[in-house]
């Protein structure tokens, strides 16, 4: 049993739910082990995100020619320090490139390094000559490619800097998104959304599905979630956005045993109400993202619980 005193809180919290709402996907012993031990995973990977902001962080964090370079790490450096562009920057590369579980950061390291230069690709230099960072791409097709490769989540991307849905166009419309000053990116955002958590989520969501190129469902909502927990933007999902989503729909479908007529919007629905009664009981943060995140992962293997990353 993982973590055995979390383990029976959220037991103790299923167990409450379904007095009045059934979840026939864990009514064997197997099927909720499995389930409560995802939850635990999903929640410890967002506890970890705080547990990294309140410690010292080494400045080494910062540089992608160094074996600890961390963009996590170094965009909450940046945010700390009070460049919200560099922050905002690292946290968009972290999520297209991500981390494979293999070659780890080897990929985003050697572009945002320049292939291990002493110069980087800052998000003020992209900013100013993509065409440049575009070119540089082409020319480095090859060192790019024997660094690393995509997350798992990523796999299907391409790293070509001038074919539609590729790297540099990925890049180019994030920057034409952002602009070259954060102050203003925030001015374009209503007061009333600003100040709401929830909707600036919901904002930034959207904005990011309509404006980034390559950056579908899971992406943006990765993208967007992480900017919340990094504390860049103060803000957190609603509902755990399941919609147009594979993995989790499938995850909610067999946890509710849902009938073939039941939309994504009720499934949706269905997680965040379960969702909800577990951070009233558990006194969670970024529920959302532990619902949808747990689900999916369940669902790969419902009966024997595997960890999954990536």
């Amino acid at each position: 049993m993982k973590r055995p005193g979390l383990y029976n809180k959220i037991k103790d919290s299923l167990d409450e739910y379904q007095l009045t709402t059934d979840l026939p996907g864990i009514n064997t012993p197997a099927n909720e082990n499995s389930f409560i031990s995802q939850l635990i995973d999903s929640i410890s990977r967002v506890k970890f995100i705080e547990t990294i902001k309140s410690r010292p962080i080494s400045q080494i964090r910062k540089d992608p020619t160094s074996n600890i370079f961390d963009p996590i790490r170094a965009s909450i450096l940046y945010n700390q320090e009070g460049n919200k562009l560099e922050a905002f920057w690292l946290i968009f590369l972290f999520t297209h490139f991500g981390k494979h579980n293999i070659t780890k950061y080897g990929l985003l390291k050697c572009f945002y390094s320049k292939n291990n230069s002493a110069d980087i690709f800052n998000y003020l230099e992209v900013e100013a000559d993509i065409t440049e960072c575009k070119f540089w791409m082409n020319n480095n097709q090859i060192n790019l490619k024997n660094s690393g490769k995509f997350s798992n989540h990523r796999k299907y991307q391409s790293l070509n800097s001038y074919s539609p849905n590729g790297t540099g166009d990925t890049i180019e419309s994030f920057i034409n998104w952002v602009g070259d000053n954060f102050n203003d990116f925030l001015a374009r955002i209503p007061l009333a959304i600003l100040n709401d958590r929830y909707l600036l989520f919901e904002y930034l969501y959207k904005e990011a599905s309509k404006n980034i190129i390559g950056f579908g469902r899971l992406a943006c909502f990765d993208f967007i979630t992480m900017l919340g927990k990094v504390g860049i933007f103060e803000c957190e999902p609603k509902s755990p956005y399941i919609n147009c989503s594979t993995g989790p729909l499938k995850g909610t479908k067999l946890l509710f045993n849902t009938s073939g007529n039941t939309t994504p919007k009720d499934l949706d629905d269905f997680l965040k109400d379960l969702g909800d009664h577990l951070e009233n009981d558990l006194g969670l943060k970024f529920t959302m993202q532990i619902m949808e995140d747990a689900v999916c992962n369940w669902q790969k293997s419902p009966q024997n619980y595997i960890p999954f990353n990536g």
